[in-house]
């Protein structure tokens, strides 16, 4: 009789496996429907259950709900992730501190600590001081001036209580407490100092957020977009500040590739060359010009403080990089034109005024 292939050693471990397995997926399981997806402590549903199950096993608890202050300032100022940043961190310091007490976030600001053991006011006083100091050691990046706090609500066991009866005696002291530090207003000299102060922290982040974080030589390469963004900028600034002989002028340069028939370059060399001619525009110029790739085998240059002869220059040693560094099996040329830039409303004349420079064919030796 032939023996199945399911018996023996290998059905045992594969069954093993299987139950290890499914063990591994309902703790998994049980973990995401037990705990707050974003900080990782319990659930409002969980804490219910786990509190009155306590409840009814020792009839005896604390209670200590808590939500914070000015949270909403914290999104509206510094972002949502920011604000999530902060939410995960009171967790840690809940499940870092509080042991074996139980922890949960029960709203989007709001936190309920229990304690099996009873506590007396004055207990519940010292961990509620101590867990606001905790609180005010909570930074945010970037944030000098920041300074987290929490408003709190407390409960104590009483005969036949339940979570729901604990929750709303602390929710209704919350809120005492929370409209009572409404009603304290700061002096005017106060509140302006403060509102200054929020306002420098704010250009402090925003010209973080704008800078550029690692400056480098040379040109800036941008999208077409931005390009045509600055360059229109710089039309209204020339209107604005009018024709005056001391002004400093900006050129915008065309760089253009060919073959040295004037023919389009041909597309297995294309890339390769537009790269190296990216690459010494960049090299050649200054940090405060820029540049940008008009088309396939173009770039638009616009350079700052400059005239035709300066121009002239540039462009020269652009050519002669670009050159020197060419493959010997390609004979490729520039061909340059520039314009001065112009005050927006005398953009009808602009034509009139452009001056072009072309290279004659240069054959590479």
């Amino acid at each position: 009789m032939k023996q199945s292939l399911w018996e023996g050693t290998d059905l045992n471990i594969k069954t093993s496996l299987s139950k290890e397995q499914l063990q591994q997926e309902n703790q998994r399981l049980k973990a995401l429907t037990e705990l707050d997806g974003l900080t990782g402590i319990y659930n409002r549903i969980t804490i219910e259950r786990k509190i009155n199950e306590a409840l009814a096993a020792k009839h005896s608890g604390a209670m200590l709900l808590f939500d914070l202050n000015n949270f909403k300032d914290v999104n509206d100022q510094y972002g949502h992730i920011a604000g999530d940043e902060l939410l995960q961190n009171v967790a840690y310091i809940l499940k870092k501190t509080m042991g074996n007490n139980m922890v949960a976030r029960t709203g989007g600001d709001e936190f309920v600590i229990f304690y099996p053991n009873t506590l007396d006011m004055e207990e519940l006083e010292q961990k509620r001081q101590m867990l606001q100091k905790r609180l005010g050691q909570i930074k945010i990046k970037n944030s000098k001036y920041f300074t987290l706090s929490a408003s709190f609500g407390d409960a104590v066991y009483m005969e036949r209580d339940d979570y729901i009866k604990m929750f709303s005696r602390a929710d209704k002291l919350l809120l005492q407490n929370k409209q009572a530090l409404h009603h304290i207003r700061a002096p005017k000299s106060q509140m302006a100092d403060r509102l200054n102060k929020r306002v420098e922290m704010d250009t402090k982040l925003i010209r973080y957020d704008l800078q550029e974080s690692t400056p480098v030589e040379g040109a800036y390469y941008l999208s077409y977009e931005v390009f045509q963004g600055i360059y229109r900028f710089l039309e209204r600034a020339l209107c604005r500040q009018g024709h005056k002989d001391d002004l400093k002028s900006f050129y915008v340069i065309l760089f253009t590739l060919t073959e040295k028939e004037g023919g389009i370059l041909k597309p297995e060399y294309r890339e390769q060359e537009m790269l190296l001619l990216k690459t010494q525009i960049h090299d050649s110029l200054r940090r405060n010009d820029v540049f940008v790739q008009y088309s396939s085998c173009q770039y638009l240059v616009l350079v700052s403080d400059a005239d035709a002869a300066g121009v002239e220059l540039i462009s020269r040693r652009v050519k002669e990089r670009f050159y020197g560094n060419q493959p010997k099996n390609t004979a490729d040329v520039i061909l340059q034109h520039s314009f001065p830039l112009q005050a927006s409303e005398t953009r009808g004349s602009q034509s009139d005024s452009t001056a072009v420079g072309m290279d004659e064919a240069v054959k590479k030796s």
